[in-house]
């Protein structure tokens, strides 16, 4: 896992919250008393081996040796019951962090097709992976991020999420060092931020 990869898992997660709640307004969590009866729709958690499964799903591309070790590594940290009050902070960081490894790995294997195996790309089709982060245009940008949302959220993205996602994309070519303005660092934290919202491990 190099450098950059670990300065995006780290830039992810200041706007993850954020994120989780605009990708998650279809599903409420109500909290009752202690002695009463929940009422209304609750949230029911996916259990680690189902999040994992859900991310091969919609990535679509088979997990790498790095990623299968995290997961086996994490399996305490995540409800096994699907009760909402399980969510914890260590749970939330190993959520983002597993789906940070799940979007680097797609993008290695996206990367990978070139010339007329360019339009096989599910998510990158417009990404010109060799040239800097200047060419991530709005007309790129839009196609990525309605990509993320059909593929990881099987609907249209919102103009709120958009926006945040935006930013976030700017947030990273902003810390790009000039010599290393690639796309693959914005593309990495935009990704994983889509990738660990609310609507991929909640039922």
């Amino acid at each position: 896992m190099g450098l950059s990869f670990k300065t995006g898992l780290l830039n992810v997660f200041t706007v993850y919250l954020l994120v989780m709640g605009l990708t998650g307004c279809s599903k409420k969590q109500d909290i009752a008393p202690s002695d009463s009866r929940p009422v209304g729709p609750t949230l029911g958690l996916k259990n680690l081996r189902e999040i994992y499964e859900t991310m091969i799903s919609v990535t679509g591309y088979p997990t790498d040796h790095l990623t299968r070790r995290f997961y086996f590594g994490s399996v305490q940290t995540f409800s096994q019951d699907g009760r909402g009050e399980k969510v914890s902070a260590p749970m939330m960081m190993r959520l983002t962090s597993m789906a940070g490894l799940f979007c680097n790995h797609l993008i290695v294997e996206e990367r990978k097709l070139t010339g007329t195996n360019v339009s096989t790309r599910k998510f990158f089709k417009k990404v010109q992976f060799d040239k800097d982060s200047s060419y991530l245009t709005p007309e790129v940008r839009e196609d990525v991020l309605q990509n993320y949302a059909e593929f990881f959220w099987r609907r249209e993205i919102s103009e709120k999420e958009k926006a945040l996602l935006n930013q976030l994309l700017e947030n990273s070519i902003e810390q790009q060092k000039s010599d290393t303005k690639k796309p693959d660092q914005p593309l990495l934290a935009t990704c994983t931020a889509a990738l660990s919202s609310l609507e991929v491990f909640t039922n």
